[in-house]
């Protein structure tokens, strides 16, 4: 498969998730977009719980552990080459609908639906009991920090 058929199918498989989240919704009368609300504070939360992934990334890619050391060698093999021809556009368009598509299916319609399931929020929340409040628009929660409004 050519690189540009590779950025073009990643984008149709990843687009087609947020196709199915859609169709999934629509058959059980859940929008998948009901429950997304963006906020500068949302934006702010989401870009600062990078920032701890990224320096796991960077350190595994520095430290020569073993288990670090093998993670690098399966990118390098596996990941690097269906990428590395990819132009930057391609590349943000693939990110851009990958999360859209993701989000959608899985916190829209999936999530959504077990949560409904086994009792509304009780279940997301009792796994990580060590959480905090701040002023009542966020909860952070280490490990992993996630923020969203609370009604």
């Amino acid at each position: 498969m050519g690189n540009t058929n590779f950025a073009v199918t990643t984008g149709l498989f990843e687009g087609g998730l947020a196709v199915l989240a859609v169709s999934l919704g629509w058959a059980l009368g859940r929008p998948p977009m009901e429950s997304f609300h963006f906020s500068a504070i949302d934006l702010g939360c989401g870009i600062i719980a990078t920032v701890p992934l990224l320096a796991v990334l960077w350190i595994s890619a520095k430290v020569p552990w073993r288990p670090f050391a093998r993670i690098m060698q399966v990118l390098d093999e596996t990941f690097i080459p269906l990428f590395r021809q990819c132009r930057m556009l391609e590349l943000a368009v693939i990110a851009l609908v990958a999360g859209l598509g993701e989000e959608m299916l899985f916190r829209g319609i999936v999530q959504s639906w077990v949560a409904d399931k086994v009792g509304g929020r009780m279940a997301w929340e009792s796994a990580w009991p060590w959480r905090r409040r701040s002023s009542g628009c966020c909860t952070v929660s280490l490990p992993p920090m996630r923020c969203w409004p609370h009604a």
